[in-house]
């Protein structure tokens, strides 16, 4: 049985997955490694309207754009935080999670800690 695609309908997925997403009930692998290594840059709270509305629309993205090439002007390791947010959109993120695997990589980070599956 097929649905029919409804724009409102992703609307709301968007919304339910960020209300997840910030509640304590997110506690997988994807959501600890954010939660543990990647700081969030200082976007401007009075503008969180528009930050939802880029989510949702390819033309409002252009605005928050210019502003995110402004935050990552002071972002000191760019590589590594890009590294890691692509690592925690991955489906099958093994981070905190206790693992057997030999092959399974860890999470380095400059400071000298080591962070990540094992």
């Amino acid at each position: 049985m097929s649905k029919k695609f409804d724009f409102e309908d992703e609307d709301i997925l968007q919304a339910e997955l960020m209300a997840y997403f910030l509640s304590s009930a997110a506690c997988g692998p994807n959501a600890q490694l954010i939660r543990d290594l990647i700081k969030p840059l200082p976007f401007d709270p009075a503008f969180e309207g528009e930050y939802l509305a880029a989510l949702r629309s390819d033309r409002k993205k252009i605005t928050v754009l210019d502003e995110l090439v402004s935050h990552y002007e002071d972002v000191t390791n760019f590589k590594e935080r890009r590294e890691l947010l692509e690592a925690s959109t991955l489906e099958n993120l093994t981070y905190g999670i206790e693992v057997e695997d030999e092959d399974a990589e860890d999470f380095e980070i400059d400071d000298g800690e080591e962070k990540g599956s094992r």
